[in-house]
């Protein structure tokens, strides 16, 4: 048996260097408005303007975009730009011999690592073997080759899309995040002419910092925000109910955009199995299924799994036939990455880089050196805008992760455990995380040309020599990615399409000289994909034992925990201050006027502590603790009571524990405040009525 080999076919001078699916351009449709309203969103937060600013200055621009591409169309000034390198030859691949010895290194390191437990010798062994790879192909010249018309891939990519967008709308699973994220949509919705981004929203404080400086740059909340402005839709229903299915569609667009350069033979097989470990392989809690069905109201989840595969896509599109729409599209993908998730700082020019140079033709005689120079220049040109606000930002952010209150423990950690942790956080600790890893350095082997495996290879390169190893996490983690959320590194890396790489594999082995699809082949797909999908995930996406909860299209937060916040704003408007358990005051921020609790959460208390003081900022996490059961000790009741004056409280929540302490109940029925709702794990205590 043996693995045919796919060189790249002979491409004319001005063919497509992206034969992408006709729908996958409706990715391009969205990443240039979307840039360009990240880079208004980006000058109206710099200048102190409000929402209201912000919708009319985006109307403006984008009439006057649409007019100018309307004219450019109808006057015939809509070309393609001509390209910068138009040579196109067939490319030469490896061997069979490279090929099985790859093979033999991915078996290595997961074997070692396996029988070990020793991480770092699976990072050296297949690092090793990604280097050898790199090595055995740097003088060859990767060329795209044409992908197949498939039968049936239109239906496929409309059924996959379709197939997201429901599992999408009915699970449901809660994320602590929103607290944060939703409330910048609800609080520039609720405050229109108030600056964007200028501060905390969340307490009912004003002259608060934001969080973290780098959140400024977010753009893909205040998208939602005008959205919800100027149409009149809730912020939670938009939010949860209405663009999380519309992103979910764009997901298999993406990575067939993708697929189509790097597995021209057999991209939509690739591409169903890379939504099947989206829908079958839940485990990690940091994982990529989780974040790619449950978590798209965040834009982290839209960088992750739209933003990050379409850089790719257009870098080495760019690397292969450089010109001025793959320049503006490749520059346009890493602006909108920016928009929608303060990562997309450092992971857009680096997915991009490693596109760049994984594609692009490497120099072996002076006169090339200046053509691949020049590629490369201009297309790391196309990360300015990144960079420049990652440089501009980097020391301010820094001191925030230094200054913290509570400094978050990661800042000293080892280098192994880091890299466990990170381990651990995406692809959990089971028989998955082995074959994931796995598929890492089995991808050059089972590369179908040279273009993914050089690509694959200088990604995997980067990703164990310079951000997944003991030696540098420590670096990384505090000067690139932040410390919690260094596991961000396996990010750089598209890990579905290394696993849809192997897994679909047999589709171009070669049984008794025949080639092609035959239905030996079609059947040990299957068998490999169901074997390594449906038994070697211990947890599934869509389970209970994930946290999911299948129902119709809603909010998605615990519908007992969001009852017993929508009874407290009924109770409490935006100048009143509230008393509740954390699982329910980090809910609050998501409504319209929403009470201030006296805290949302731990991790958001950093700059309360600098305007308020320590002292303060202790009392509050103590009574959040207290009303919860969560804590009690002598004084408890005193301090209750105390505070139900001192602030004043209008309202106070009593939820699990705190219902069997009679001390508490004694100060609150003594108080001014009387018992409006009472469920079975909570009370809420009132000073008025309800309201209207």
């Amino acid at each position: 048996m043996q693995t045919r080999v796919a060189t790249g076919a002979r491409v004319r001078a001005g063919a497509s260097a992206e034969p992408a699916p006709a729908l996958t351009l409706v990715c391009d449709r969205a990443v240039v408005p979307f840039a360009g309203f990240t880079l208004l969103a980006n000058a109206t937060v710099a200048i102190g303007g409000g929402l209201d600013a912000l919708i009319t200055i985006a109307a403006v621009c984008g009439a006057t975009a649409v007019g100018w591409a309307v004219w450019r169309r109808r006057s015939g000034a809509a070309r393609e730009s001509p390209s910068m390198e138009s040579k196109t030859l067939p490319a030469p691949d490896v061997d069979d011999r490279t090929r099985i010895a790859l093979l033999a290194a991915a078996v290595i390191s997961i074997l070692v690592y396996v029988t070990t437990g020793w991480l770092t010798a699976f990072v050296v062994c297949a690092g090793m073997a990604a280097a050898g790879a790199l090595a055995r192909t740097w003088n060859m010249t990767p060329h795209p080759a044409l992908a197949r018309a498939e039968h049936g891939a239109a239906a496929t990519l409309v059924a996959l899309s379709i197939l997201c967008a429901v599992a999408t709308a009915v699970a449901h699973r809660s994320d602590a995040d929103d607290s944060f994220y939703v409330n910048l949509v609800v609080a520039a919705v609720d405050r229109p002419d108030a600056p964007l981004l200028a501060g905390d929203t969340l307490h009912g404080l004003s002259d608060i910092p934001m969080s973290l400086p780098v959140f400024k740059v977010l753009s893909w909340e205040m998208l939602q925000a005008c959205i919800a402005r100027v149409t009149g839709v809730d912020v939670l229903t938009l939010v949860h109910v209405i663009i999380p299915p519309l992103i979910a569609m764009l997901i298999p667009l993406a990575y067939a955009r993708l697929l189509a350069l790097l597995l021209p033979g057999r991209w939509p097989w690739a591409l169903a199995v890379v939504v099947a470990v989206l829908l079958l392989a839940g485990d990690g809690k940091a994982g990529h299924a989780g974040f790619a069905l449950l978590r798209l109201q965040q834009g982290k989840s839209v960088l992750l799994h739209v933003a990050l595969p379409l850089i790719s896509a257009y870098g080495i599109a760019f690397a292969l036939r450089p010109d001025r729409r793959r320049f503006i599209l490749l520059m346009s993908a890493q602006i909108a990455a920016v928009g929608l998730s303060s990562s997309g700082l450092w992971l857009a020019p680096a997915v991009a880089g490693l596109a760049l140079v994984g594609a692009m033709p490497w120099p072996t005689s002076r006169s090339e050196l200046w053509r691949s120079a020049r590629t490369l220049g201009i297309g790391l040109a196309a990360s300015v805008h990144a960079l420049g606000l990652a440089l501009l930002l980097r020391a301010e952010t820094r001191r925030s992760f230094e200054q913290a209150v509570h400094r978050l423990d990661s800042l000293v950690w080892s280098g192994d455990r880091l890299v466990a942790h990170a381990s651990d956080l995406v692809l959990g600790s089971g028989p998955y995380a082995w074959l994931a890893l796995f598929c890492l350095p089995a991808a050059l082997a089972a590369a179908p040309g040279l273009l993914q495996r050089r690509w694959a290879a200088v990604s995997l390169v980067a990703f164990f020599g310079a951000f997944w190893n003991p030696l540098t996490a420590p670096f990384v983690a505090n000067q690139i990615t932040g410390p919690d959320t260094y596991f961000r590194v396996f990010w750089l890396i598209p890990l579905p399409v290394f696993v849809a790489t192997v897994l679909t594999a047999p589709l171009e082995w070669r049984f008794g000289g025949h080639t092609g699809k035959g239905s030996a082949r079609v059947i040990a797909t299957l068998v490999l994909v169901s074997l390594a999908l449906l038994v070697l995930p211990q947890t599934r996406t869509l389970s209970n034992e994930n946290g999911v909860r299948i129902a119709r299209p809603g909010w998605k937060v615990d519908p007992d925990e969001m009852e017993v916040v929508v009874f407290i704003s009924r109770y409490a408007d935006s100048d009143d201050i509230v008393l509740a358990p954390a699982h329910i005051s980090r809910w609050l921020p998501l409504l319209h006027g929403h009470p201030p609790p006296l805290i949302v959460r731990e991790m958001y208390l950093g700059p309360l502590h600098e305007r308020l003081g320590g002292e303060e900022v202790e009392r509050r996490l103590v009574l959040t603790h207290l009303v919860s059961g969560e804590s009690f000790g002598r004084g408890s009741a005193e301090l209750l009571a105390k505070a139900i004056d001192d602030y004043p409280l209008e309202v106070v929540c009593l939820g699990g524990r705190g219902l069997s302490r009679p001390e508490l109940r004694r100060v609150l029925l003594d108080s001014a405040l009387e018992v409006r709702e009472r469920g079975t794990d909570y009370e809420i205590w009132a000073r008025g009525t309800m309201r209207p």
